[in-house]
Formats: structure tokens, C-alpha cells, sequence
């Protein structure tokens, strides 16, 4: 039976054994169910009972959470590691140890489909859009977008630029560090240059600069308006306190 391959190799990939014991573990992991369920849909797709593949669709949708097209080939060795908003176009041709994580989808781009070879595991969030061939042992990585044909033995990662290991485009040159003395907005052809520089005054702290002994002392509202206006600075000499702005 087909689907006791799967649960084979889908024990294999979780646990490394093929033992009674492990194959009941994989049963009652995450995935199995939208499995058995592509199973019986496809089975009932070959055999041309309509209503029953139609239902097995639909429970596949609400229950495991992913949608697998009923026209949708695999070999054996079909392995859902995790069903949650896995999309397969009805179109698909894959063949044997298909391995897929959640958050994949294989579309459909003008009525062409992708076709995937043997051994090929497809990361969480992959993208495979249009008429795309997959080789033999190729891994795809996390949320990668694959538009293009992939031969066989090798790992694609990233949006579509390729293979992974390459790099293209330029990148943007570093400003120099000039640049931070001079700070300016460019705001389309005009250049609105920084605010300039603030500085501060400190009044003198000489005896001189202080109040003789004939000034009268200020009153309770000139003292609060006094401290209110001071505030402690490390750059005056003597270590008193400080005003920004000009001195009175």
C-alpha cells in the first residue's frame, strides 16, 4: 500500500527508525492526516468517484488545513512534515520522497504546472510558480522563490536569483565619513543644509561677577525664577552651575 510508504519514509525523515513502534509515533504527528487524505482523494480520482474525491478534498481543506489539487501525482514517499497552508495545484507531477514543510506552495502560471523530480525537499514558505522543472535531490530553502528550471544536486535559496552562492546586483556605495560633519537633506534637485551647531555660555563665576553686599536679596518668586533658570553644567571651572544660551 502507498500510504504505508509514506508513513515510512515520513518516520524515517522524524525519528531515523522504521520500527512498528516509530510508524504508530508517525501516525499521530502533524501532517499524517492531510496525507491519508491526499491518498484516498487520489484513489478515488483514478477510479473516477467524483463525490467521494470531492469530499476527501474539502475534509482535507478544513481538517488538515492544507489544499492538494485532485488531479495532483506523487510517488510514494509523499510526506506532508507539516500540512498548515500547504497549496499543491491540481497540474503537479512530482516523483518519489517528495518532502514538504508548512507554508508551501506549488502553483499553476498559465496553465503550467511544475514538475519535481525524486528526493527533493522543499523548506517552510518555498515558492515553485509556473513551468518549472525540479531535478533529482534538490533541497529548497526557507521562503525561497523558485521561477526557473533547477537541475538535479543542488540547493536554491532566496528570491529568485538563482542558485545559492551567487551573488548579483551592485550594492550601494558607503557615504564617506565627511558626511557626518555636513549633514544635509537632499529633497529632490535642492540640498536644505543642517541646523547649525548650538552653543553655550556659561556667566562668570569670578567674585566680581557676583552680587555686592549692598543688592538687595531677590524675593521668594525671583529665587524659584533663578533656579528654574540654572541648571548644573561640568563645563564651568568652578564647578557651580551653568545656563544655556547668553549670558544676562
Amino acid at each position: 500500500m502507498i500510504f504505508l510508504e509514506d508513513l515510512r519514509c515520513k518516520a524515517e525523515w522524524c525519528y531515523g527508525d522504521t520500527r512498528p513502534a516509530t510508524l504508530l509515533k508517525a501516525l499521530l504527528t502533524d501532517g499524517t492526516f492531510a496525507m491519508a487524505c491526499y491518498r484516498l482523494m487520489a484513489w478515488s480520482h483514478r477510479h473516477h468517484l467524483a463525490p467521494l474525491t470531492m469530499i476527501c478534498n474539502k475534509v482535507n481543506a478544513v481538517f488538515g488545513q492544507c489544499i492538494i489539487g485532485r488531479g495532483a501525482t506523487f510517488g510514494p514517499g509523499f510526506v506532508l512534515i507539516h500540512s498548515q497552508g500547504v497549496v499543491i495545484n491540481g497540474a503537479v507531477r512530482g516523483g518519489s520522497r517528495i518532502y514538504v514543510e508548512h507554508q508551501v506552495t506549488i502553483g499553476a502560471e498559465k496553465d503550467q504546472s511544475p514538475v519535481l523530480g525524486d528526493r527533493v525537499f522543499l523548506g517552510a514558505g518555498a515558492k515553485i510558480v509556473g513551468p518549472v522543472t525540479i531535478g533529482s535531490d534538490v533541497r529548497v530553502g526557507a521562503n525561497a522563490v523558485v521561477v526557473r528550471d533547477v537541475p538535479s544536486g543542488v540547493s536554491v535559496g532566496g528570491c529568485p536569483r538563482g542558485f545559492s552562492g551567487r551573488t548579483t546586483g551592485r550594492r550601494r556605495p558607503t557615504p564617506p565619513r565627511s558626511h557626518c560633519r555636513t549633514l544635509s537633506v537632499s529633497l529632490g534637485r535642492r540640498s536644505v543644509p543642517a541646523l547649525p551647531s548650538v552653543r553655550w555660555s556659561f556667566p562668570s563665576c569670578s567674585p566680581e561677577s557676583r552680587s555686592s553686599p549692598g543688592t538687595p536679596a531677590p524675593g521668594r518668586r525671583g529665587r524659584r525664577r533663578a533656579r528654574s533658570s540654572w541648571s548644573p553644567c561640568r563645563r564651568c571651572p568652578c564647578g557651580r552651575s551653568g545656563r544655556a544660551g547668553a549670558s544676562r
